[in-house]
């Protein structure tokens, strides 16, 4: 037998049709489950990756607290203005919190309220940034997951989904349980 996925796949198609055809059914629904998953898991980055790109722009386009309108004159200035900006727009660490109980809020609101929650604190050397990366396991229905995940992006625009791993007991079972790993930007205290 040939070392090609779609040699191994017939092999074991025909394996499972010489033991019966539930096994059969069986493979071609977890293939099914798998590409769906595949695909959702894809859908969320690019979510991700949109939303994080949309908050730069609007960033970026709302001028600093206090600063006037001054046109850059370099390349250099018009970057420094735009990190400026991007810095302006972040929550103040003080808030951090309040941002961590929205976050749990919403996790209620959609019923995947976590039991426990595991915090890291990340300061970044070369700016004035902190990262929070809170990491929480999450049990409920797959719509309810991914729905408290989209809400939080939508809602917090601080708030990004770093990983994420679902697994389910049974494939029957309705419940899958989650391990979200989500990272929190706020600016620094000394911003």
């Amino acid at each position: 037998m040939g070392r090609h996925p779609l040699n191994w796949l017939r092999w074991q198609a025909r394996r499972f049709t010489a033991r019966g055809r539930g096994a059969l059914a069986l493979m071609a629904v977890l293939m099914t489950a798998a590409l769906a998953l595949f695909v959702w898991a894809g859908s969320v980055r690019q979510d991700a990756a949109r939303l994080r790109a949309q908050t730069l722009a609007e960033a970026a386009a709302r001028p600093a607290p206090g600063a006037s309108e001054v046109r850059p004159r370099s390349e250099s200035e018009r970057m420094a203005l735009e990190v400026r900006s991007f810095l302006a727009a972040l929550p103040p660490e003080s808030e951090r919190f309040a941002l961590l109980g929205q976050v749990t809020a919403i996790a209620q609101k959609h019923g995947v309220l976590p039991q426990q929650a595991e915090y890291r604190w990340q300061g970044e050397p070369l700016a004035p940034l902190v990262r929070y990366q809170v990491s929480m396991p999450l049990s409920g229905r797959y719509a309810q997951v991914e729905k408290f995940l989209l809400d939080t992006q939508a809602r917090l625009r601080t708030v990004a989904v770093e990983r994420i791993s679902i697994s389910r007991d049974d494939t029957r079972a309705d419940v899958v349980e989650a391990r979200v790993v989500l990272t929190l930007v706020v600016a620094g205290a000394d911003r």
